[in-house]
């Protein structure tokens, strides 16, 4: 999967996990990718256990990047009020589909 493919990018330390493989550890910086991209439902992993979502923000000692579609992240429970904290900072960035386009 995700951790083979990184292998092959050469960045020592990089570690591609699950949030449940993360316990216990911190890394210096963590990204956290939301993959879904329609509103949060009831029945999402992170907001039915909120714990879960702890181990996910608290394992960066220096920088926490969250990458997800605005869409999920606003209805997000949790997720939405950081959001709201990041705005307030100047501190949420968006990636347009043109923008990207260079990329693949």
């Amino acid at each position: 999967g995700c951790q083979r493919a990184a292998a092959g990018l050469n960045f020592p330390g990089l570690h591609i996990a699950t949030v449940d493989a993360f316990q216990g550890a911190e890394r210096e910086v963590v990204i956290l990718s939301c993959g879904r991209s329609s509103a949060c439902a009831q029945n999402d992993a992170f907001g039915a256990s909120p714990q879960r979502l702890n181990v996910a923000l608290s394992r960066a000692r220096r920088h926490l990047v969250i990458v997800g579609s605005a869409t999920f992240l606003q209805s997000h429970p949790h997720l939405s009020q950081i959001l709201a904290q990041a705005r307030a900072a100047n501190g949420v960035h968006h990636a347009t589909l043109p923008a990207m386009a260079g990329l693949s």
